[in-house]
C-alpha cells in the first residue's frame, strides 16, 4: 500500500512533464515498477492485487479529480489502464515464475551442497556445525544448529525435528524470529532433504564400517592362512621338531600380537607339562616342565580335552599359574591339541589384560 502511495504522488510532477506525448504512459510506467517488484518479492497474486488497487489510485486521484466523473471520450486514458492491467498481469506471473526458478536454484545449490558434505563424510556427526552454517547462508538467517537428538523449542529458537519416517533423526533449530515464508521453506523443502541426507549418511557410514570390518576379517583370514603354509613348509621339509614347535608358537604370538603370549606344552605321563615351545623369554631351566597339579588352565584342558579360560589368575594355584602371575599376566586360555583321540600338547595363549568372558568351570574329579 505504501508503495502505491509513493507511485501516486510521483505522478503529480511527470504528468505535466510527458502529457504532450502520451498521458497514459506515465502511470503505466511508474505503477508498473510497483507491480513488478511486488512480484518479484511476494509472488504473482500479490502482484495481480497491487495491479487493481493501481489502477483504482489512479482513476481515484488522477482522471476523477480534472474530469469530475470516469468517461471514455478519452481513449488515451482507456487504452492506458488496460495496458496497465494486461502488462501487469504478465508481468506478475513472468515475474512469479523467475522467482520461483531463482529460489529452486538456490535449494538445488543447498541441496548439492548438503549431500556434498553428508555423503562423502566418513563421520556424519562431524560436518553436522558445516552443514547448518550453509543452510543459515542459503536461508539468510543469523544462526542455526543440528543436533542429534530431540531438542524442544523455546521462546528463541523454533525446532523442527528430523525424521526418517517414524524413526527421530535428530532436529533442525533455527531463531524464532525469521518470515513466514522463510518457515514454510524450511518445513516443507529443507528439513525432508536435510533428514533423507541425514539417513542416507548414516547408511552410508554404517556400510562403511561393515566393509571396513569385512576387509580386517580377510586380512586376518590371509595372515592365518600365511602362518600355516609356513608351519606346513617347515613340517613338509622334515624340520626338526623343536624347530616346528618354535614356529607354531612365533605364529601365534605374531597373529594375536601384544599383550598375548603363546605357550606350546605336552603333557607327560607324571602330572607334569613340558614346555615344548613359548614366545617368553629368559624362563629358567626349572620352569620349562611343571606340575599341572591345582587351578588352572593346563589343568582344565587335561581334564575336558576342551578349550578352557580363566579370566583372574589372581587365586589360581599351581606352578603353572604361579608362572604366569610372575610375568605380569592376568588372564589365560587353553585349546587342546588332539592327536589319535587324546590331549597330546595344549597351546596356552596367555593375556596380560582382563577379559570379559567367564571362565570355564573345572569338573570335580579327573575321569579315569
Amino acid at each position: 500500500m505504501l508503495l502505491i502511495v509513493v507511485e501516486t504522488l510521483l505522478v503529480y510532477p511527470l504528468r505535466a512533464v510527458m502529457t504532450e506525448f502520451f498521458p497514459g504512459l506515465i502511470y503505466v510506467i511508474v505503477y508498473l515498477v510497483g507491480v513488478l517488484v511486488t512480484s518479484l518479492v511476494w509472488g504473482k497474486w500479490l502482484g495481480m492485487a497491487t495491479a487493481a488497487a493501481s489502477a483504482v489510485a489512479f482513476i481515484s486521484f488522477h482522471v476523477v479529480p480534472v474530469a469530475g466523473r470516469f468517461s471514455v471520450h478519452d481513449i488515451r486514458v482507456v487504452i492506458g489502464l488496460a495496458v496497465l492491467l494486461i502488462v501487469a498481469v504478465a508481468t506478475s506471473a513472468v515475474a512469479d515464475v523467475s522467482r520461483l526458478r531463482t529460489v529452486q536454484a538456490e535449494e538445488s545449490d543447498l541441496n548439492a551442497e548438503m549431500a556434498r558434505l553428508l555423503l562423502q563424510a566418513d563421520d556424519p556427526p562431524a560436518v553436522l556445525p558445516a552443514v547448518a552454517q550453509r543452510i543459515a547462508q542459503s536461508l539468510e538467517l543469523p544462526d542455526t544448529a543440528i543436533h542429534l537428538a530431540a531438542v524442544p523449542g523455546d521462546d528463541r529458537r523454533s525446532a523442527f525435528p528430523l525424521r526418517a519416517g517414524a524413526t527421530p533423526l535428530g532436529t533442525l533449530v533455527v531463531p524464532v524470529a525469521i518470515p513466514e515464508r522463510t518457515t514454510r521453506r524450511l518445513r516443507e523443502r529443507v528439513v525432508p532433504s536435510l533428514a533423507s541426507l541425514l539417513q542416507a549418511g548414516h547408511e552410508r557410514a554404517a556400510v562403511l564400517d561393515s566393509l571396513e570390518a569385512s576387509r580386517e576379517h580377510l586380512r586376518q583370514l590371509a595372515a592365518e592362512q600365511a602362518a600355516l603354509r609356513r608351519v606346513a613348509y617347515l613340517v613338509a621339509r622334515g624340520s626338526r621338531p623343536p624347530e616346528v614347535f618354535q614356529a607354531i608358537a612365533t605364529e601365534m604370538h605374531t597373529l594375536l600380537g601384544e599383550p598375548y603370549t603363546a605357550w606350546l606344552c605336552r603333557f607327560e605321563n607324571d602330572a607334569t607339562a613340558s614346555l615344548v615351545s613359548t614366545s617368553l623369554t629368559g624362563l629358567r631351566a626349572d620352569q620349562m616342565r611343571l606340575s599341572v597339579e591345582g587351578d588352572n588352565v593346563a589343568a582344565m584342558v587335561q581334564d575336558t580335552s576342551s578349550p578352557a579360560r580363566m579370566d583372574s589368575l589372581e587365586d589360581a594355584a599351581g606352578p603353572i599359574s604361579a608362572l604366569a602371575r610372575e610375568r605380569g599376566m592376568r588372564s589365560m586360555v587353553g585349546v587342546p591339541i588332539m592327536v589319535e583321540g587324546r590331549c597330546g600338547a595344549r597351546p596356552a595363549l596367555v593375556r596380560t589384560g582382563p577379559s570379559r568372558c567367564r571362565p570355564t568351570p573345572r569338573p570335580a574329579s579327573r575321569p579315569s
